[in-house]
C-alpha cells in the first residue's frame, strides 16, 4: 500500500515529491530497494505494537548496563593508582552519556519529521485521487440528467 499511495499514485497524477525525483527509474529503485529496509525503519505505515516496545527498551536497557559495567571493571582495575584518572573517567563517561542522549533525541526528533511528512503527502495523494473522482461522478451524473430530462431538449 506503502509503494502504491507514495510511488505509483504520485508518478500518476504528476505530483511532485519534496526533496525527491518521481521518474520511472526512482520508482524502480524505490521497488528494488523496498527489500533492503532496516527492520526497525519506521515509517507512516509501520507501527509498533505494546509488546514490541518492550522488548525494544529492554534491548536498550541491557545495553547500556552492559556498558556501564565493562566501564566499571576497567575503572577498578586503575583506581588503586590513580585516583585523578578515576574522576576524570567517570566526567568523561558523563560527557559522553550526554552527548549520547542529545543524539539520540535528535535522531528520534528527525525520524518523526520524516513520518509526519510522509503523513502529508500521503493525504495529498488521497485527496488529489478523491477529488478526481468526484469529479468524474459529478461531471458523469450531470450528463445523465442533462440528456434525460426530456424538457431540457424540447
Amino acid at each position: 500500500m506503502r509503494y502504491i499511495l507514495l510511488e505509483w499514485a504520485p508518478f500518476i497524477l504528476r505530483i511532485k515529491q519534496p526533496k525527491r525525483e518521481n521518474t520511472l527509474e526512482t520508482i524502480k529503485q524505490g521497488w528494488k530497494n523496498r527489500k533492503n529496509r532496516n527492520d526497525d525503519h519506521r515509517t507512516a505505515f509501520t507501527y509498533n505494537d505494546g509488546h514490541m516496545l518492550v522488548i525494544e527498551k529492554i534491548g536498550d536497557v541491557l545495553r547500556e548496563n552492559f556498558q556501564s559495567l565493562i566501564f566499571q571493571l576497567k575503572v577498578t582495575q586503575y583506581e588503586k593508582h590513580d585516583q585523578n584518572l578515576l574522576q576524570r573517567l567517570k566526567m568523561l563517561d558523563r560527557i559522553y552519556k550526554h552527548v549520547k542522549d542529545i543524539r539520540e533525541k535528535t535522531d528520534d526528533v528527525i525520524e518523526e519529521k520524516r513520518i509526519a511528512n510522509e503523513w502529508r503527502f500521503a493525504a495529498i495523494v488521497v485527496d488529489r485521487i478523491g477529488l478526481i473522482l468526484f469529479t468524474i461522478v459529478i461531471a458523469i451524473t450531470s450528463l445523465t440528467i442533462a440528456i434525460r430530462a426530456p424538457y431540457l431538449v424540447a
